[in-house]
């Protein structure tokens, strides 16, 4: 469900705020991760992972897309490095 949600997010940043769906990956996120964790049937556990994954793919271009508009030149490139090591710390270590 990320990749999909990725792809989508660049066309929906073009006609909606940013910040609204910031809003929206958010609270995807918050309920698809603990839905999973507190659902009761095997059907649930399912749905609330791809509410996740779809969460996390509205959140990840929109983190690089704020950061793109928001830093410039050297700060920009920082700020990038910082992302990539909150999305990918497996990366890293």
């Amino acid at each position: 469900m990320i990749v999909p949600f990725s792809f989508l997010t660049g066309a929906l940043a073009k006609r909606y705020r940013k910040k609204s769906l910031a809003l929206i990956g958010l609270a995807g996120y918050l309920v698809g991760g603990l839905g999973g964790g507190l659902a009761d049937s095997m059907e649930g556990i399912p749905l609330f992972r791809a509410l996740l994954g779809a969460s996390v793919g509205i959140l990840s271009p929109l983190a690089n897309g704020l950061i793109a508009d928001y830093f410039f030149n050297a700060e920009r490139t920082i700020m990038m490095g910082y992302s990539a090591l909150c999305f990918n710390p497996d990366n890293f270590v």
